[in-house]
């Protein structure tokens, strides 16, 4: 069993330390909750507006409609409230790294991962709620060529409370 705290492995997932490090999709993404996190408004004209740039007018109202849930999901289940710097800054902060890992575990497929992401951060079983609409919205952004990268070799998740006898999980 591993010995590396959560905090430990989640400042390693990426390495990631400033925005211009991130892809398009990873951009919008954080962009989005940064946003929606200081202008605390549903569905605010600036968000609608990069989503409508980023994914064009046939599927803006599914995919500002998924934008919403993953958000209120992510910031309702976790077990403290999270730290996202406003839009215009270029660090990211663990929080926000720890977001934009779960949202590429999800979309690449590596649900287990997510789970386990989701788990650690979210409270006690609320790790699905987590991730289905997280799920719903990155699936939406693949569907609009915004693809988030993971990098599993940087990967290595141990759950929160592994089941006596059963391995951690370790990427492929």
């Amino acid at each position: 069993m591993s010995t590396t705290s959560h905090h430990e492995w989640m400042a390693n997932i990426s390495g990631l330390t400033i925005v211009d490090q991130l892809n398009r999709a990873e951009q919008l993404v954080l962009w989005c909750f940064r946003h929606r996190t200081h202008v605390p408004v549903d569905a605010s004209f600036e968000v609608v507006a990069q989503l409508r740039r980023h994914c064009g007018l046939a599927s803006l109202e599914k995919v500002v409609r998924t934008f919403e849930r993953a958000y209120n999901a992510y910031m309702r289940f976790s077990r403290v409230t999270p730290v996202f710097s406003v839009p215009s800054c270029l660090k990211i902060t663990s929080d926000e790294n720890t977001l934009l890992c779960l949202a590429a575990a999800t979309q690449t497929g590596f649900i287990p991962h997510a789970h386990a992401i989701a788990a650690a951060m979210s409270e006690d079983n609320a790790y699905r709620l987590v991730c289905a609409p997280m799920n719903a919205f990155v699936a939406d952004l693949w569907n609009c060529d915004m693809r988030l990268r993971l990098d599993m070799s940087a990967l290595a998740v141990t759950p929160r409370r592994p089941p006596l006898g059963k391995p951690e999980l370790r990427s492929l």
